[in-house]
This record gives structure tokens, C-alpha cells and sequence, in this order.
């Protein structure tokens, strides 16, 4: 579909432009409303194609929308929406990033983009209520597959979703009443009956592994998860007869053991948790905290009733994990029940992606806090006395025990601590300090301020040469382009930097930022004679291949600064021509020889064979926002 723009402009179509800058920038999530996943790189060029960020600040500024069609047609339409880069087997892949891989839109912008563009398949996900006080809303990426792996059964269904439901669910599929069958799941020492779980939700449940549970479905005659290893492609079915659970064992299991010292051993990885296994060694190093764990002392301490706490769910975990760790029988231990009460109270570390360890630290730390804190004491007041703040100590000693009049726990014993910090009125002088309780201190390391950009550069005269230079991070194209100029010796006004994305390249703008640029981007440096001209983008494939039903395009694509001594179509050959001489060691007498075409492509239908472009002396008509050039190379027989 991938309309050109600038014709829903001329149509007065701006108006679904606005509707999806004011739907993003006032955004508030509601639960069970859809929302779509789109590729991060589309979106930002999309953003790029429409001038999201000057149209966003007009809007900021009241001033009246106002649409050029010159100012659209600076850069390249993004073309149909491909979100088969954020699928693997019909599944959102693992250890995906929000604003960083993918974007996620509500339903009417998907509408908008996706009727302008086309392309797909579409991504919905939900927001849901998430975490131990379903106080948080997210949209949830990841949903919990649920695998019935004797009956080659599974279903996606949602963490909040209730084990009886999903009970109910494969029942209805086997048509099977639901009250004469129950679910177990594959324990260290066997088969785990889950009846009495019936109204837990899955993420709850210590059956979850990762991003999936392995059940059996139970009758009068007990049945077992096969011991082959869970493959979508391979389901294996079992028979009615009963079998042993000796010959089963599934991933993550506790490993036995002893290790080389007491509390030496170690945390197998969930699924990128390695930040998690890295803050809960840290804590299991200090002696005091873990004594106190080790000593059954917590239960004292529990409490019952305050509405921030897990009710001692956190705490038991806990203290269960760090038996495991000191008790000098395991190699190493999978701490799946943990993961998944912390994931309860914190829906963020629900799913397969790599998080901050010190966020997790201490949201761990102050739930264990709040499992064991006294409750119903009286809080203090802070004295309003000006002399006070004449004696620090003294004022330091009064917020103190204002913070430990509510935060008394074992655990605020050992890691809480307060700073001071103080401001001074620049008119009257007066002096006032506070101080403020903190449970652990964040510490700056010295980092590396530059980065490497690896990117091909291609000047007109010579042949491309690969350059890796050194930018600074939070840099901008622009100190790209100046790296490039010294290097090359090419002037900073006739630099065009270009990244691909789905086998077309798209120009960035000196003022987008390097972080923008990731690692495995594939990053291009044009000279053009001229930076005012129009662009014409030259993509190259083999004879053999035009007619696939896919982007078939082989080497890296042509940029050129379309001058005025270009008017034909033969210029355009001998432009092509000229280009393909310098870029290889065929000389511009055997280039005319080779019996390559051109044709003209919408961008919106790259997998089509394109109109052939014939070789005459026919005024060069072509539209250069939203159409490129297909060079097609023979294949000698």
C-alpha cells in the first residue's frame, strides 16, 4: 500500500498525523486495551519520514500545523511495516527491548500506519494489572506458554490468567469434564499435584520455567510428561499406561553436589537472569542478613498485615534459597520459586530481557523489609525548632528516628542509612538542611566516553573503503561526518550518511543522535557531487532472482546527487555506468559491454519485477520519494 505522504497531505489526511503524535505524547495505559508491537527502526524512520519531532514541538508551542510537502519529501518513505524481524516461529523473540528493538502503539495508530503502509503480521498484546498488588500496568509482551506435551497441546495464556482457567481451557479441547481431571508439573522429586493451586495465577506458580510451564493432565490413572525435551516442531505423545518419573528430568533442577566452599555454590540462568543470580550472591555474602535467614529468626518478625508486604511469602522464599546455598549438598540451584514471587511484585523482570541488577537489589531488599517491618507504630513528627538546624547532629538524630518510627525492620538494621543534604536562600542567607534514608548508595564508575563506528564509505572517484572511527557516544552524525571529512578528505557538505534497513538505505540527519547507531547496524558514507539535489537510491540484483517473491538484492546500495546535466534516461545509464567502473577493476569499455537493465520500483512493492527503464533519449521522469532504481545484472551461462 505505502501511499506517498505527501498525497495524504494534499488530501488533508494531516490530521491522522497529528492523531498519532497527540495519542503517543499523552499516552496512558489502560488495562485491557490493545496495543501493537512495530520494529524500532521502522518507527524511528517513520518519525524521520513525517518530521515527528519539529511537528511535536509546534504542537507544544500552539502554533498551527503547517505541512510542506518539501519538508516531507526530504526523506525516504519507511515502506511496508516487516515485524517478521521480531518474530522467531510465530513467537515475539526472547530478550527483546522496548525503544530499542521494538515500539509499542495503541490500537488506532497501528490502524493509522498499517492501512498507510500495509504490511504486518500484526503483534496485539494487551495491557494487563501486573505485579503482587496489581497496582501496575503494562502491556505485556511476553505471555506464558502453557505445554500439555502428552497430548501435543499449547496455549499463550496471560500471567494474571488463573490455573483453573486454564484447566478449563485444555478440558474443553479434550472434551473432558474439567472437575475429573487436574494438573501437576515435574518437581526435583517427582510429579507435583497443583490442585490445591487452582486459583493461583501462573506467574505464581513454581512450575514456571522461564517464559513457559510443562504440565501433565492427571486422571484416576496418572499420566507423565514424556522425558524427551519439549521441541514445537516434535510433540511426543504418551499411552494411557502409567509410567515411571525416574526417566524424566526437566531443565532446572537443583544440581547436587558439594561445592569447593560453603556458600560457594551457584544460580543457574532462567532466561537472562543473570543480573538477579549476580544480587542475590551479593547478599548471600553478607553474614548477617544471611544468619538471620539461615536461623528460622525472620518468623518472628513477620507480619501479617501490612498491605505493602507479601504476608511472608518473600521471606520464606528467601530463607529457602539461602538454605539451598549454605547447606553444602548443591552444586548449584535454580531459584525459579523466587523468580517468580519477585516477578509478582515487580512485573518488569517478568520476561526473558536483561535488567538493571542494583533496580532489582533494591526492590528486593525493601520488600523483605516490608515483609518483617513492625507495624502500627505511631510515627514521630519532625520538631519545628529553628535551632535545630544550628546542631546537625541533633537534626540528624530527629529524622532519624522519624524514619525508624515507620521503618523499623531487622533488615532497615543493616542497610539503612540517611544523607544530608543542605540549601542556602542567595537573598537572606538562611541555611536549610534535610536529610533523606536511603538502603543502598548508587556509585559512579568511570566510563568510556567514545565509541566505534564502523561504516562504508564510498567517494566518487575511488573505491569503497570500510572505516572504523572513534565518536563519542552521545554524539551526533555530524561528528561522524567530520571524522569522515578528515579521513577522506571529503568536504562535511557533500557527506550523506545512510543506514540499511530492509535492503534500502535512509539517509540520518546531522542532528540525530549515535545511539541511534547499534552495533550490528549497517552503516553507509556517499560523497555526492551536490547536497541540494534530488537522491537516487540504486539497489542491485540477479536477472535469475527478479521474479522471487522476496528482496533479492545483492551488494550494498548506490546513492547519487542527481545533477541538471541529468535529463534522459541514457544519462541515467552512463551515470550507473561511470559509478560501476570506479567500484570495480572492469574498465568503463567492458562496463557498456555487460547487458544489465534498469527498471523503476515503487518502494511499497519491492518484491515486484519493477518497469523496465529502456535505454533512449526519453526525459527522465521519476519520482524520487517514494520510487527507486533496480539495477539488474545478467548471470553468465
Amino acid at each position: 500500500m505505502d501511499k506517498n505522504l505527501n498525497e495524504s497531505v494534499d488530501n488533508g489526511n494531516e490530521n491522522k498525523i497529528y492523531q498519532i503524535i497527540n495519542t503517543m505524547e499523552n499516552l496512558v495505559l489502560k488495562q485491557e486495551q490493545r496495543f501493537y508491537l512495530l520494529p524500532f527502526k521502522w518507527w524511528q524512520i517513520w518519525q524521520d519520514y513525517v518530521s515527528y519531532s519539529t511537528i511535536k514541538e509546534s504542537i507544544i508551542d500552539s502554533q498551527l500545523l503547517n505541512f510542506q510537502n518539501n519538508q516531507l519529501s526530504k526523506q525516504l518513505s519507511p515502506g511496508p511495516i516487516d515485524n517478521s524481524v521480531l518474530l522467531n516461529d510465530n513467537q515475539v523473540k526472547e530478550g527483546l527491548t522496548e525503544n530499542y528493538d521494538y515500539k509499542v502503539v495503541p490500537e488506532n495508530v497501528w490502524n493509522i500506519l498499517f492501512n498507510e503502509f500495509g504490511g504486518g503480521p500484526p503483534i496485539m498484546r494487551l495491557a494487563k494489572k501486573l505485579g503482587w498488588y496489581g497496582n501496575i500496568i503494562q502491556v505485556e509482551i511476553y505471555p506464558i506458554k502453557v505445554i500439555i506435551k502428552e497430548y501435543r497441546l499449547e496455549h499463550s495464556f496471560s500471567r494474571t490468567t488463573l490455573l483453573k482457567f486454564v484447566k478449563f481451557h485444555f478440558a474443553s479441547l479434550l472434551n473432558r469434564p474439567p472437575h475429573k481431571l487436574w494438573l501437576a508439573y515435574q518437581g526435583d522429586n517427582g510429579l507435583i499435584s497443583l490442585k490445591n493451586q487452582e486459583s493461583t495465577s501462573l506467574a505464581n506458580l513454581d512450575a514456571l520455567n522461564g517464559q513457559e510451564i510443562i504440565l501433565a493432565i492427571c486422571y484416576d490413572v496418572v499420566q507423565y510428561v514424556s522425558q524427551q525435551p519439549y521441541n514445537s516442531q516434535n510433540f511426543i505423545s504418551t499411552s494411557n499406561t502409567s509410567t515411571t518419573s525416574q526417566n524424566y528430568r526437566p531443565v532446572n533442577l537443583n544440581i547436587s553436589g558439594k561445592p569447593i566452599a560453603p556458600g560457594a555454590t551457584g544460580l543457574q540462568n532462567l532466561g537472562c537472569t543473570c543480573y538477579m543470580n549476580a544480587s542475590l550472591q551479593c547478599l548471600s555474602q553478607i553474614a548477617p542478613l544471611t544468619k538471620f535467614y539461615l536461623s528460622n529468626d525472620y518468623q518472628n518478625f513477620l507480619n501479617q498485615l501490612e498491605n505493602n508486604s507479601t504476608k511472608g511469602k518473600l521471606s520464606e522464599s528467601y530463607s529457602e534459597l539461602i538454605k539451598q546455598l549454605w547447606s553444602n549438598e548443591f552444586l548449584s540451584i535454580a531459584p525459579r520459586s523466587l523468580r517468580n514471587i519477585i516477578s509478582s511484585i515487580a512485573p518488569q523482570f517478568s520476561d526473558s530481557r536483561q535488567h538493571d541488577a542494583h533496580e532489582l537489589f533494591s526492590i528486593l531488599v525493601d520488600s523483605l523489609h516490608e515483609d518483617i517491618k513492625k507495624s502500627n507504630q505511631e510515627r514521630k513528627k519532625l520538631c519545628e525548632d529553628d535551632k535545630l538546624q544550628d546542631n546537625l547532629k541533633e537534626l540528624a538524630d530527629e529524622f532519624w528516628e522519624i524514619h525508624k518510627s515507620e521503618n523499623n525492620s531487622p533488615i532497615s538494621e543493616l542497610f539503612d542509612g540517611q544523607l544530608q543534604s543542605s540549601i542556602m536562600c542567595d537573598t537572606c542567607g538562611k541555611k536549610s538542611t534535610t536529610f533523606d534514608p536511603f538502603m543502598s548508595l548508587s556509585l559512579p564508575l568511570s566510563c568510556n566516553t567514545n565509541r566505534i563506528v564502523s561504516i562504508i564509505v564510498m567517494p566518487i572517484y575511488s573505491n569503497p573503503m570500510r572505516c572504523d572511527i572513534l565518536v563519542p557516544t552521545f554524539g551526533t552524525i555530524l561528528n561522524v561526518k567530520e571524522k569522515i571529512s578528515n579521513l577522506m578528505n571529503i568536504e562535511i557538505s557533500k557527506l550523506i550518511i545512510a543506514e540499511s534497513f530492509n535492503g534500502l538505505c535512509f539517509s540520518l540527519m546531522d542532528s540525530h543522535s549515535l545511539t541511534r547507531i547499534r552495533q550490528s547496524d549497517l552503516i553507509f558514507g556517499y560523497e555526492a557531487e551536490s547536497n541540494d539535489k534530488p537522491l537516487l537510491q540504486v539497489l542491485h540484483r540477479l536477472s535469475n532472482s527478479s521474479k522471487q517473491n522476496k528482496q533479492p538484492f545483492t551488494s550494498f546500495p548506490l546513492f547519487f546527487a542527481i545533477s541538471n546535466n541529468v535529463k534522459t534516461n541514457n544519462d541515467i545509464y552512463a551515470l550507473i555506468i561511470n559509478k560501476i567502473s570506479l567500484l570495480t577493476n572492469v574498465t568503463l569499455e567492458e562496463a557498456l559491454e555487460y547487458k544489465f537493465l534498469l527498471f523503476t520500483l515503487k518502494r511499497s512493492e519491492l518484491d515486484k519485477n519493477g518497469v523496465i527503464l529502456e535505454k533512449n533519449e526519453d526525459t527522465f521522469n521519476f519520482d524520487y520519494n517514494s520510487s527507486i532504481i533496480i539495477l539488474e545484472w545478467p548471470i553468465e551461462s
